[in-house]
């Protein structure tokens, strides 16, 4: 990144979180996303982006147009992490991609805690590394696995904005070979035998990841469980399974991810805004968490 871009960039990006929180609806979020790209040039090539976060992140046009932009991206989700997460914890961040959530996590638990980063995609697990690395982020372990509930190979569909497993454009030549494995197997790899929070991002292939994991979610220390939810047609209900496996509740923030704001209640017959997070938590984490967070009829 050029020495000139890098205070234009945090200009902007300052200016733009002025912008989308004027008024919190969606509206004012691509407000501030067109003023962005008004006032900075296209991005054409892969560079070293600062974040709204304190760290910064290796970015490119196929995977990193909202920290070029916005510097930072899902600010509610973000919050939830920084209020659960606790120095010496583990933070599991399945679909990492260039590693926003992953590096936010690292800053968290800080250097006592630990974190287990997966991304599949080639060019985003590069840009992932890349990442980590400019920020001496040492206490992050980045794996280039694809996770679901057996291991094996898949085609991983790369010409849709982000990559599935499940779902691809018309192109069959743009599938990448990956490897998957289960979580339970890989922690157990590596000598991870406890997890404060899970965060599943994988483009309608959540209820593989979640059926993968059924050991660490079945523990008496299971973790907190972000996931998103109604991105495609769900085969098997993610609800259902972490109902099966443990005493989860379900929450979702007031405002959508795209907003700070508290967790409240989720009714599974509510309508969720495309593409938005579900927070499963145990009656243990929901009491020992902030009031600022939970709303006080969830505890």
């Amino acid at each position: 990144m050029s020495a000139r871009l890098a205070p234009r960039l945090r200009t902007v990006h300052r200016l733009a979180h002025l912008i989308a929180n004027t008024i919190p609806v969606p509206g004012f979020e691509v407000a501030a996303r067109l003023f962005a790209k008004a006032m900075l040039p296209k991005l054409r090539g892969t560079l070293i982006c600062p974040t709204r976060l304190g760290f910064e992140l290796s970015v490119g046009p196929s995977s990193g147009l909202n920290y070029y932009y916005l510097g930072i991206y899902e600010p509610g989700t973000l919050e939830v992490m920084a209020q659960c997460l606790r120095p010496g914890d583990t933070f599991v961040d399945v679909g990492a991609a260039v590693g926003q959530m992953t590096l936010h996590a690292s800053m968290c638990v800080s250097e006592a805690g630990r974190v287990v980063a997966f991304e599949p995609e080639d060019g985003r697990f590069k840009d992932l590394q890349r990442s980590i690395a400019v920020n001496s982020a040492q206490n992050v372990l980045a794996l280039k696995l694809a996770l679901g509930d057996r291991p094996g190979e898949m085609d991983l569909h790369t010409d849709v904005i982000s990559p599935s497993l499940v779902a691809g454009g018309t192109d069959p030549a743009a599938n990448e070979r990956v490897e998957v494995d289960t979580l339970d197997r890989c922690l157990e790899r590596h000598s991870v035998d406890r997890v404060r929070m899970v965060k599943i991002d994988v483009e309608g292939f959540e209820a593989e990841v979640i059926q993968g994991a059924e050991q660490l979610l079945r523990s008496e220390h299971a973790p907190i469980v972000c996931f998103e939810h109604g991105v495609y047609d769900e085969r098997v209900s993610i609800f259902d399974l972490l109902s099966d496996f443990n005493e989860y509740r379900y929450f979702r923030l007031a405002r959508t991810k795209r907003y700070v704001s508290r967790l409240r209640p989720f009714d599974r017959s509510e309508r969720l805004w495309r593409h938005d997070n579900i927070f499963a938590l145990l009656p243990s984490q929901i009491r020992e968490l902030p009031s600022s967070l939970v709303r006080a009829e969830s505890r």
